[in-house]
């Protein structure tokens, strides 16, 4: 079985390669395998819309398992991870590339590390918070890159919010994205289909695409 698994994987990668080499030698405006790495979006398009659902539901309460939690947090994560792929593969309107979202930043009072990232509310000022916005791509590296990840919920179990910080910013800042962004950021990158595209190069000779 395992054997015929990759055998599989071996004939998808070389159809895949083969494609792409077609495309590239046939057409001018390719921009070789960075445009294939997601070839249909809408397999990381529907389980962002559908994740959603599950995150509007959700209810922590007493009795929630620990799995449970982690099932959320594998949502979060691989919910942004989707969205860099999409981002990278050019599969996303500029629109929705560029735009920017509100979150609360928090500075660090105190070194995090292994041993303590959890105790947040000692590692940082809650009471210094300030507000910025940041883009798309940004909060995603925030995520993927997550050093901090804590949930947040409200007194009735509904999730209200991540607190967040990459390891490269851990020790300058801790991040706070509330829940009407990520899901309305869901919402917005699982619902976006590109109808049109237009690309031209730049000085450098690699392509700009603009999409709507």
């Amino acid at each position: 079985m395992i054997i015929l698994s990759i055998q599989k994987s071996l004939k998808y990668a070389k159809s895949i390669q083969c494609i792409n080499s077609l495309q590239s030698d046939n057409d001018e405006n390719s921009n070789g395998s960075l445009l294939y790495m997601i070839w249909e979006s809408c397999h990381w398009k529907e389980p962002l819309l559908e994740n959603r659902k599950y995150m509007q539901r959700f209810r922590c309460t007493d009795s929630t398992l620990e799995s449970t939690l982690a099932k959320l947090e594998k949502i979060i994560f691989l919910g942004f991870y989707s969205i860099r792929k999409l981002i990278d593969a050019v599969k996303l309107s500029n629109t929705t590339v560029e735009s920017s979202w509100p979150v609360k930043a928090y500075p660090n009072c105190d070194r995090i590390d292994l041993m303590n990232w959890h105790r947040i509310e000692e590692k940082y000022s809650f009471e210094k918070d300030v507000s910025l916005h940041k883009s798309l791509r940004w909060l995603c590296n925030q995520v993927i890159h997550s050093f901090v990840f804590v949930l947040d919920f409200d007194e009735k179990g509904k999730l209200f919010g991540i607190f967040v910080s990459s390891d490269r910013e851990r020790n300058r800042y801790l991040y706070y994205v509330d829940r009407k962004t990520i899901l309305t950021i869901f919402k917005l990158v699982g619902s976006d289909y590109p109808h049109d595209s237009k690309r031209i190069r730049d000085l450098n000779g690699d392509w700009i695409t603009k999409q709507w």
